[in-house]
């Protein structure tokens, strides 16, 4: 498709949507370009920077377009059952200038037309477009059936909408969590997989950074580059670009090492709160995310263990530390491992289970973003399948 393989500027999309018959080709191209987009998950940068580029042509184009192809538009849209677009608005029909008749009193008169939200792809579901203004007399329409969609933007700059869930926003909890990344960087991540864990944290830590006031911090299995206050997905990138994956998979090793390192910041305020007289439980929770690809080479069993232990020992909230571990790929010796940490560690030692396993998909949904962050943390969605 010309219009997004060349990466056109504002002005040459202009010259060539110079007439009504050449935007409504457009119009149709872009709307299902912009689905087949969304249903693979990819390309998902630039077809927000080419709608970005088209928005401001049409805009541009719309105000010389002659009057009568609004109808054009509408007649297009309703046959191909195209959604709403402020791209091209279909104009309404005039309100009558009679009084409402007296057999339907109850009715105001219709609101003036709002012009729908621009088409967006990416890891939030998009919001739904209004419905078109009535041009008469009618009840409204019935409430649409809850869904995950996005808000308002949030005042941190370059962060995603918030996802929301019958009115509620899934990830809020997260302010109470310290979030931690441990990655792996393996030989075996090499490659493809070393840009899917790319694209893969990426898409988690727009949203985690949001809610992390101090920013998240990133660690890796083998390279000893780490990053700490984390606040921009920049920062990922960068990090990325210095780490080249090698050597062996030392995950419990890695583990061992930063929950003993939480663990004396456990000790340090339950002394203080037993001299004092005061909480004992004052340190910040901690939301830890493991992103591996492949079983590991070492006992990451034991150090889970040995923590879950410490704290049921010592009765600390059952929300002070939960571990996630992603997947990356679909090595099933990796997958029947960490499962087994997820699922057999509660009953095999009598502890509580801070462990929860999800596969990446390829895609980061906004069910997907929901269950990695918060499934080490909620075990409603420890429980749920990925």
């Amino acid at each position: 498709m010309p219009l997004f393989s060349s990466g056109p500027s504002v002005d040459s999309v202009i010259s060539r949507l110079g007439s009504t018959k050449d935007s409504t080709a457009h119009y149709i191209a872009v709307s299902e370009y912009v689905e087949s987009k969304k249903r693979r998950g990819k390309g998902v940068a630039e077809v927000n920077t080419k709608l970005d580029d088209l928005e401001r042509a049409l805009a541009k184009v719309s105000e010389r377009l002659a009057a009568d192809t609004a109808g054009t538009f509408a007649k297009i849209r309703d046959d191909k059952g195209l959604p709403r677009s402020k791209l091209f608005p279909s104009a309404a029909a005039p309100a009558p200038e009679v009084a409402p008749p007296p057999a339907y009193p109850a009715y105001a008169a219709p609101p003036p037309p709002v012009p729908a939200a621009p088409v967006r792809v990416g890891s939030v579901s998009r919001a739904a477009a209004p419905p078109s203004p009535p041009t008469t007399y009618a009840a409204a329409p019935a409430p649409a059936a809850p869904s995950y969609a996005a808000v308002a933007p949030p005042a941190r700059a370059g962060s995603p909408a918030a996802l929301i869930l019958n009115g509620e926003e899934q990830l809020a909890m997260l302010r109470d969590y310290d979030t931690v990344f441990l990655v792996d960087d393996s030989g075996s991540m090499a490659g493809s997989l070393w840009r899917e864990a790319r694209a893969a944290i990426q898409g988690v830590v727009a949203h985690a950074i949001k809610y992390d006031e101090d920013g998240i911090d990133i660690y890796f299995l083998n390279d000893r580059s780490a990053a700490k206050g984390v606040k921009s997905v920049g920062e990922v990138e960068a990090l990325f670009n210095r780490v080249r994956p090698s050597g062996a998979t030392p995950t419990g090793a890695r583990l061992d090492k930063l929950l003993k390192e939480y663990k004396r910041e456990l000790d340090a305020a339950y002394e203080a709160g037993k001299r004092s007289g005061g909480d004992m439980y004052t340190v910040k929770p901690l939301n830890l995310l493991v992103i591996t690809d492949g079983a590991p080479t070492d006992d990451p069993e034991s150090a889970i263990v040995s923590f879950a232990k410490y704290l049921d020992k010592y009765d600390f909230p059952l929300s002070q530390c939960g571990i996630q571990m992603f997947q990356i790929g679909s090595d099933p010796e990796a997958t029947e491992a960490l499962q087994d940490l997820d699922d057999a560690l509660e009953n095999r030692y009598n502890i509580r289970d801070i462990v929860d396993t999800v596969p990446y998909a390829g895609a980061m949904t906004a069910e997907m973003i929901v269950k990695v962050l918060l499934g080490g943390i909620n075990r409603r969605l420890d429980r749920r399948n990925a």
